[in-house]
């Protein structure tokens, strides 16, 4: 192993604790560790968090680290696996892009909202553009998080609208 690449290892494990639910690691019951590389380690940790799951990590712009609870590993599986999809870019850019009053941007997520929520998508287009801009920016917002979060939030936009 290179200088330069220990030296990137030991800066890593230097940096700081990211915890939620907890004051630190060990008191997560049942607690899994584990180590990726992936340029989405914000957006999990932000997915997460959303989802109520507790967790201590530590991430750089190229790994995480993860402590979480056995009896959460479904749902952070779910959410892992949507950080090594093209659509995880997508979002991302989206969130940090956006344009608030920019419909378009948003309106190639009806589908995959329409999906979740087991409705047709010209049901969606048939609400007020106002409502499915909110279901589409909340959709973008918490796409990270496990699916029963997403529909929840889904759930409760369209029971305001209604």
């Amino acid at each position: 192993m290179n200088n330069e690449k220990i030296k990137e290892i030991e800066d890593f494990s230097k940096g700081m604790w990211l915890n939620y639910g907890c004051k630190v690691a060990k008191e997560i019951p049942n607690r899994q560790f584990l180590m990726i590389k992936t340029s989405h380690a914000n957006s999990i940790l932000n997915g997460l968090s959303l989802s109520g799951i507790q967790f201590s990590a530590k991430y750089d712009e190229r790994n995480l680290m993860l402590y979480y609870s056995l009896n959460d590993k479904i749902k952070v599986k779910e959410i892992l696996n949507k950080a090594k999809t093209d659509t995880a870019n997508f979002i991302e850019q989206l969130l940090s892009d956006y344009d608030w009053g920019s419909k378009e941007s948003y309106a190639s997520l009806l589908p995959e909202i329409a999906d979740i929520m087991s409705i047709s998508t010209s049901t969606l287009e048939n609400h007020p553009p106002l409502v499915q801009l909110r279901l589409e920016m909340a959709y973008a917002h918490f796409w990270f998080s496990d699916k029963r979060t997403i529909y929840d939030v889904l759930s409760s936009i369209l029971k305001n609208y209604l």
